[in-house]
């Protein structure tokens, strides 16, 4: 598609810095701070009425910053409106060395990186109802586990160095490690019960597993991360992302890896 009007967006908790050009205008951009609302939205788009461009000629671009992006994600997505959400680390190693930082820059840079990349544009895939529930049952089980495992830890140091003075402690860690253990247990039924709501997800679930080496949790994660594979073209792509892929790194005659 040809664009003609490129909107960068740098999102922050409750503000958003947009920076808008054309093609002829690419010296001279535009900027301003909006809500992150669907009222700051709004007033971007109207903000965007000066250029007197279709929306389907614009390419909105930002750059994802977990869970703040929602809001907008969810605007674009409920007005029919495609947005380009890029890793921050290919936006920012597109911009080069550069002094000082601020949002309106930021915003700049992200605008630019959609001008010089929109040959290579993908529209975010609003992931489901499903996949959302998923994905925050499954970064909260990491949370409790992460502290299960260092209250295990801790505990384990004192029982084996300061036993007798640490009498009260070791206890208490241990009351709280159940406690750990079975609120982890709870969120391993939920996880259960969001998939085996969902046919088709469900089926991906058992197919997955049934490759040797592959259990739930990792079951999990490939479903949450490929968004049910449709966010890989290809099985190159993904065995990349996962790390698996071996790439050679070499240079004349130096040691090569």
């Amino acid at each position: 598609m040809n664009y003609e009007l490129f909107v960068g967006i740098d999102i922050s908790k409750l503000t958003i810095d947009a920076v808008a050009f054309t093609r002829e205008s690419l010296e001279k951009p535009i900027h301003h701070v909006f809500k992150n609302s669907y009222d700051g939205f709004s007033q971007m788009l109207e903000w965007l009425s000066v250029y007197d461009i279709n929306l389907d000629k614009v390419l909105f671009c930002c750059e994802h910053t977990g869970i703040y992006i929602c809001p907008l994600a969810c605007f674009m997505d409920a007005n029919g409106l495609p947005i380009w959400i890029e890793n921050g680390l290919h936006i920012k190693r597109s911009v080069g060395l550069r002094r000082g930082k601020s949002d309106k820059a930021d915003a700049l840079a992200i605008a630019s990186y959609a001008f010089s990349n929109q040959h290579k544009v993908r529209h975010y895939r609003f992931p489901s109802e499903t996949t959302s529930k998923l994905r925050h049952l499954l970064a909260h089980r990491e949370q409790l586990v992460r502290h299960q495992t260092s209250l295990k830890c801790t505990c384990s140091e004192l029982k084996g160095f300061d036993r007798e003075n640490a009498i009260y402690c070791i206890a208490d860690s241990q009351e709280m490690l159940a406690i750990y253990a079975e609120r982890i247990k709870k969120v391993d039924a939920e996880l259960a019960a969001v998939i085996e709501g969902d046919q088709e997800l469900n089926a991906q679930f058992n197919l997955v597993q049934s490759v040797h080496g592959i259990g739930k949790q990792t079951a999990f994660f490939i479903l949450i991360h490929t968004e049910a594979f449709a966010a890989f073209t290809d099985y190159r792509k993904f065995a990349s992302y996962c790390g698996i892929a071996p790439f050679p790194y070499s240079s004349g005659t130096s040691i090569r890896g």
